[in-house]
């Protein structure tokens, strides 16, 4: 540790060489009638006076942290010590992390100030006060930030947005200026900002449409003195509507920088900052591959949070692309919700090249759920000596540039359709020394891996059946309109559409063209009252949709029933019935059960009269009203 301050009050300093000087006679007159005032007054004196082997007493020490930044000291942490015991003691800090000692002499009534050595500035640093081989107090204090940034964000009932707070608190001893704020508009007061005093802003953000979206804030700060800080944070919103589901989502790296062969430990954080259990059903990282995945169920509460820890070794073609830039992406549901929620983080590591970097190939993959195929990009490096050009490729490829310089790269990239489960994309490439290269170089071969999962869209989508009046008599005409609109993220194909009383309405239709994301259909079929139905009392039906996804064949089919009732007046006494219509099925107030089985009984047949589909694995839900 290192001294930075001077006895306070005053206290003279004792010479470090040289003989004491001499006592005055005025002195040792003075000593001896405080001697005889002793004497005369008993034991009174003396016992007030602390015993030279009595334990040091904590409540006569004082040990602070604070935050004082500058150029000399740019982790900025210092610890304060202060000796109200009323007599001079030798004191040793001892900082528990580091296990770096230094002793200083604490004249009473004074205080001084050291900073911590060898401290880790990316953890809490703990520091020990040792009076006497006693230790009096402790005190752990993060020896980095002067600053620190948080976020949180509130759904607001009824207003379909959230409330979002951001926090700024200036833990130095000086004043820090808010310098920048990336979020257009948004002003943390106060500015500037004064020691142990929290900034903060509010804005209203409205909830997205479906799944979640990130909101990141950064932050620049001027500590004085020529220090600034960048601070980071970010809340998740999802939907806003009920109990509010939300959550935030960190990955870290152990290192910012690495080399071949050092291993990376990445962190992932989650935290459920909603009211609702939330079920962690896959988290998986673009490089790495699948950290959490179903059945592994993890339920986190309100409140709670989940990390996962994963080692990687950095392999020599890390140190052809010089960083690894990779992201991980973890979905969330709800417990008793049909939309999940999805958050994405990254992580960057520099990697130092390994001298001298051989030729290095690697490639990687990027999902796209909307078209469900893999954008991969692949990356020759050329280690030399000298220019080199592709000879040959397994894939039907092309690297720009085509003469690739030493020590540069030269990328291709390609797309491939999502496998219906893993697949490993492999590619070998046959490198040769560029014509008219003046250090020709000797022939290389290569070869990487890709390996992709399966890149599927979300399929949801609504169906509803509703009559055009609630009521009617013997020889009316109903109209039923039967609408669908496509919540999915993919195209939507109708496959059939069947009515329990009205028959087929729409079955295989050549003309209708996948349904677009957003997009709605409806038809509408006409019904005439019969004296049957009069006899009833009303009319209660059912319709069955089913469909599937329009851009993947052989998808798995999907389905949803809407329920119609329509109340028939009675035909009054004396009068004749008009002719019957067709035969019905019993119906009325106590056949629910019966025509929810019945179209059980069409979802089935539905699907057994189809071709045989390979799953998807998409997650599809249906909603009917009524």
């Amino acid at each position: 540790m290192r001294f930075m301050g001077e006895p306070q009050n005053g206290a003279e300093k004792s010479p470090r060489h040289g003989s004491r000087s001499r006592p005055s006679a005025w002195a040792l007159a003075l000593v001896a009638a405080l001697i005889a005032m002793c004497a005369s007054a008993g034991a009174g004196i003396v016992g007030a006076l602390p015993a030279a082997s009595a334990a040091p007493r904590a409540a006569g020490w004082g040990l602070t942290s604070f935050c004082t930044p500058s150029q000399d000291f740019p982790e900025s942490r210092r610890f304060r010590v202060t000796n109200n015991t009323g007599a001079m003691t030798t004191v040793t800090l001892r900082n528990q992390n580091s296990g770096a000692t230094v002793q200083h002499s604490a004249p009473p009534g004074q205080s001084f100030v050291l900073v911590p050595a060898a401290a880790d500035p990316n953890a809490a640093n703990t520091t020990q006060l040792i009076v006497e081989g006693v230790t009096v107090a402790t005190k752990a204090a993060n020896n980095k930030a002067c600053s620190s940034l948080e976020g949180d964000a509130v759904c607001v009932p009824g207003t379909g947005a959230f409330t979002v707070t951001w926090k700024l608190r200036n833990n130095g001893t000086g004043p820090s200026t808010v310098t920048s704020v990336s979020i257009p508009g948004l002003v943390l007061t106060p500015n500037p900002v004064p020691p142990n005093v929290v900034a903060s802003a509010t804005e209203t953000v409205g909830a997205p449409a479906s799944g979640s979206v990130t909101r990141p804030l950064t932050v620049g700060v001027d500590l004085g003195s020529g220090i600034t800080e960048t601070l980071t944070s970010t809340v998740v919103l999802g939907k806003c509507e009920g109990p509010v589901a939300s959550f935030t989502f960190t990955k870290s790296a152990s290192v910012e920088t690495a080399g071949v062969g050092d291993v990376i430990t990445y962190t992932y954080a989650g935290t459920n900052t909603g009211a609702v259990d939330l079920e962690v059903t896959q988290l998986v990282d673009d490089r790495l591959g699948i950290v959490i995945q179903e059945p592994e169920v993890t339920i986190v509460p309100p409140g709670g949070s989940l990390t996962r820890e994963v080692p990687y070794t950095v392999t020599a073609q890390d140190a052809a692309l010089g960083r690894i830039d990779n992201a991980a992406v973890v979905t969330v549901l709800p417990v008793g919700a049909t939309d999940s929620l999805s958050a994405v983080a990254d992580a960057s590591v520099s990697v130092l090249p390994d001298p001298p970097a051989p030729d290095a190939l690697a490639g990687s993959a990027t999902c796209d759920p909307v078209t469900s195929t893999y954008t991969i990009e692949w990356v020759l490096f050329n280690g030399g000596p000298g220019d080199a050009v592709i000879a040959d490729s397994n894939r039907a490829l092309t690297f720009s540039p085509e003469v690739i310089g030493e020590g540069s790269i030269a990328t291709a990239t390609e797309t491939v359709p999502s496998p219906a489960d893993t697949e490993v994309i492999t590619l070998e490439l046959d490198i040769a020394a560029a014509p008219d290269a003046p250090a020709p170089r000797p022939p290389a071969s290569l070869s990487a891996d890709v390996t992709i999962g399966r890149c599927i869209g979300q399929v949801s989508f609504t169906f509803t059946k509703t009559p055009d009046v609630a009521s009617a008599r013997v020889g009316d005409v109903v109209t039923y309109t039967y609408a669908g609109t496509n919540t999915g993220t993919v195209p939507l194909l109708i496959d059939q559409l069947v009515d329990d009383r009205l028959g087929v309405v729409i079955d295989d239709d050549p003309d209708l063209l996948p349904l677009p994301p957003g997009e709605s259909i409806s038809r509408s079929v006409q019904y005439v009252v019969t004296a049957e139905d009069a006899s009833l009392g009303e009319i209660d039906n059912a319709a069955v949709v089913t469909g599937s996804r329009g851009d993947v064949e052989g998808a798995d089919q999907l389905s949803a029933v809407a329920l119609a009732r329509v109340v028939i007046e009675p035909i009054p006494e004396g009068t004749d019935p008009d002719t019957p219509g067709p035969e019905l099925a019993p119906t009325g107030s106590d056949s629910w059960p019966l025509l929810v089985l019945g179209m059980l009984t069409v979802i089935a047949g539905a699907a057994v009269s189809r071709v045989a589909r390979s799953r998807s694995g998409a997650r599809a839900t249906g909603t009917s009203t009524r």
